[in-house]
């Protein structure tokens, strides 16, 4: 699995990332400003306590490319909040992941979810595949949702790439002002019928034994 830390990559330095061959990018922006963090380790993540008054503990993703099991892009963006009084409160904060070389078609189209918790303010977030294989390429929607406030959870589906490979991009978008955001989302593939019946199953067997227990 490869995730998203900044701090590995400082460390290491330019001579461990000329071995690098994952292709996982992040970028944060303000609208203004952006940042773009490079994969490089199979870690990359990005943390500012003064991102244009954002202070933002840390945001980054996973990828399991070429493949979309268990998901094809996790991002998290975790204790984003705006100080009040300074740009943050007329700019929205933008989370951007990509990677490319995805070679699993998802037969039954892509599943994207999203969830979280905001005390003030909202999100949204947005997905896309890219037969061009491009990173953050915008081409052909997986579907948008939000955008939400409190405490949420939603998922929907789309259609399917192909041929591969292909690149997929995920863009999370925080209202300008918010604060207490903690966000996941992930985009994969629907789950196959049999894997669906395998986990009706499963659940059917938990309560039939609970059922015997009861009854013993």
């Amino acid at each position: 699995m490869k995730q998203v830390l900044l701090a590995v990559i400082l460390v290491l330095g330019p001579a461990h990332l000329a071995l690098a061959t994952s292709t996982e990018q992040l970028t944060v922006s303000d609208g203004l400003t952006t940042v773009t963090v490079l994969s490089g380790t199979n870690s990359v993540s990005y943390s500012n306590a003064n991102f244009d008054g954002w202070n933002i503990v840390v945001a980054g993703g996973s990828s399991q490319s070429p493949l979309l099991s268990p998901f094809g892009l996790d991002t998290f963006t975790l204790a984003a909040t705006c100080a009040a009084g300074t740009g943050c409160s007329t700019h929205d904060l933008t989370i951007s992941f990509s990677d490319m070389n995805f070679t699993q078609v998802p037969t039954g189209g892509f599943l994207q979810s999203f969830s979280g918790t905001i005390s003030s303010g909202s999100a949204s977030q947005s997905a896309w595949f890219d037969i061009g294989n491009s990173l953050f390429a915008q081409t052909t929607s997986i579907g948008t949702l939000g955008p939400f406030s409190g405490a949420f959870g939603a998922s929907i589906s789309g259609g399917s790439a192909g041929p591969s490979p292909y690149s997929l991009t995920m863009v999370q978008t925080i209202t300008a002002g918010s604060q207490g955001v903690s966000l996941d989302g992930q985009v994969g593939q629907v789950p196959e019928p049999a894997s669906i019946l395998l986990l009706g199953s499963g659940l059917a067997g938990i309560g039939i034994w609970k059922r015997r227990r009861q009854t013993a």
